[in-house]
């Protein structure tokens, strides 16, 4: 599951690196 939303978060970075990951945290 911790490889899962890596991979979400991964994905959200490549649309939106601009935008700040407090969830990444």
């Amino acid at each position: 599951e911790y490889l899962e939303q890596q991979k979400q978060t991964v994905q959200m970075r490549a649309q939106m690196p601009a935008f700040p990951l407090p969830y990444a945290q």
